[in-house]
């Protein structure tokens, strides 16, 4: 018999805010662009494959907080089957382009949204569970199994950020698991948000990836957060 993940296990993160406890549907994927190509004396069509777009649709119950940060949601990460590092997670930047209520007169109000984006559905590995940290180091290292040589992207969400908190976090890469040298850096965490940072096109990223909280300044500082990085 297989392996299977439940849903149950679902986490997903919209900017500053953990929506898991409030959605109970959810679809993100790839959609590509198909062009026509066909032209005179042939017998069938033909088609050409475009530019990929990533496409998501959440569903969950109504409050008004959740409902307005859907409607003007900007980054969105799902881990299909919990967080921890080295779960598969895939995350866009999207912006709303649907957001119906449900309200039958007899059931539970219901809220979904539909989110689109100008960019393909990044799908990659958690390198940091949703968790807080109060002191700097480097977490726990994840094998890609081999390197790769088209860059790739980041994305960190801060769903906590004690006052006055700054930190700086980046994502490392290693050809052999012990010697270690940056691949992306964040813009400083200071308040609860999320972000998306791309290495470009043709870097080559190394089989081992690792995020690692590099500065944390603050009075008392603890930041809330969750990461992943994503091969491309």
């Amino acid at each position: 018999m297989g392996i299977y993940n439940h849903n149950q296990n679902t986490r997903i993160l919209v900017d500053g805010r953990s929506m898991t406890a409030v959605l109970n549907d959810s679809d993100m994927s790839n959609k590509r662009k198909s062009h026509d190509v066909t032209t005179y004396g042939m017998a069938d069509e033909a088609a050409q494959g475009g530019l990929f777009t990533g496409t998501a649709k959440l569903k969950g119950f109504f409050s008004q907080a959740d409902y307005d940060a859907l409607d003007g949601a900007a980054i969105v990460t799902r881990w299909p089957a919990l967080d921890t590092i080295g779960a598969p997670a895939e995350f866009m930047a999207v912006f709303s382009s649907n957001t119906p209520l449900n309200m039958p007169a007899s059931a539970i109000l219901q809220m979904e949204v539909d989110l689109a984006s100008s960019v393909r559905l990044d799908m990659g590995v958690s390198q940091h569970a949703l968790g807080a940290e109060t002191a700097t180091g480097a977490f726990t290292s994840v094998d890609g199994l081999a390197a790769s040589a088209n860059g790739g992207a980041g994305v960190v969400h801060v769903t906590v950020a004690s006052a006055g908190v700054s930190g700086t976090l980046i994502i490392e890469h290693s050809a052999n698991n012990s010697t270690w040298s940056t691949l992306l850096t964040f813009a400083a965490l200071t308040a609860t948000g999320a972000q998306i940072v791309a290495v470009p096109a043709g870097t080559a990223v190394q089989r081992y990836t690792r995020a690692r909280l590099s500065a944390l300044t603050g009075t008392t500082p603890s930041l809330t957060f969750a990461c992943a990085f994503a091969r491309r």
